[in-house]
């Protein structure tokens, strides 16, 4: 009987107990965002242990580059993880069909992390674009509340196109011109 018990069941209980927390704490597409820095923390901690298993150790890799500001390098080091353990299956003879069935559900999330975070780049790509081609177009890039309202918009001197214009310039202009801007219909005096 003695033969059956796990001589490394309490640090199982362990790494399975952070687990389920970081897992808790980043959630399951649930109602309220990770507490990223909370995350990253615990993360961290996590990785600092040297024992730690190259399953958690990929897996926790994994979750840093959802937060990283270059989630490049800790996919890297969730793919070198993988390719540890494809190397300790292979010398426990393990076939290629027994790893493939083993790392699935690791692989698989790799994949979609890799898939969420080439998502997430591409919308920040089409994002930048379209800022810089509202730049490029005369359009200001809106970077916090507007401050321009249809009252503030008035003809563009160039070639009549719709300028926005501060609120704040408009009623400067008009005080060093000692008069309103003629807007369209309205001739002002001759």
């Amino acid at each position: 009987m003695a033969d059956s018990i796990d001589p490394f069941l309490d640090q199982h209980i362990l790494y399975d107990t952070e687990y389920d927390a970081i897992i808790d704490m980043v959630g399951h597409g649930e109602e309220a965002p990770p507490d990223w820095p909370a995350v990253a923390i615990r993360v961290d901690q996590a990785l600092s242990d040297p024992a730690l298993p190259r399953w958690y150790r990929a897996e926790y890799q994994l979750i840093r580059a959802m937060y990283a500001h270059d989630p490049e390098s800790h996919l890297n080091h969730a793919r070198a993880s993988v390719a540890d353990m494809v190397q300790v299956l292979r010398d426990d003879e393990k076939s290629a069909e027994e790893i493939d069935e083993r790392l699935a559900p690791l692989r698989d999330l790799l994949t979609i992390i890799e898939g969420a975070l080439q998502e997430k780049e591409t919308s920040k790509e089409r994002t930048e674009t379209t800022s810089n081609e509202n730049n490029v177009a005369g359009k200001p890039a809106q970077t916090g509340p507007a401050t321009t309202s249809a009252a503030a918009v008035r003809p563009g001197e160039d070639h009549g196109e719709l300028v926005m214009v501060d609120e704040e310039e408009l009623k400067q202009d008009e005080q060093s011109d000692g008069a309103a801007m003629p807007m369209d219909g309205d001739k002002g005096a001759d």
